[in-house]
């Protein structure tokens, strides 16, 4: 009878690894989505001030000649 128990109880703790690595995999796709866009954002972000900057320089250059 201990036997029975003990190996429910090894087959309910490994279930709950099991489950649990499930949602450890899904969290980390998750954040590295998070990761990529906000990385993504941050290039694309940096590119559109790059160019609105040259375009307010050029345009101030020619204001001022």
């Amino acid at each position: 009878i201990l036997n029975e128990l003990r190996s429910d109880e090894c087959i309910d703790f490994t279930m709950i690894c099991v489950l649990d690595s499930e949602q450890s995999d899904e969290c980390i796709v998750v954040t590295m989505m998070c990761v990529f866009f906000f990385f993504f954002f941050l290039c694309f972000m940096s590119v559109y001030n790059i160019t609105i900057i040259q375009i307010f320089t050029k345009s101030g250059h020619k204001t001022n000649s």
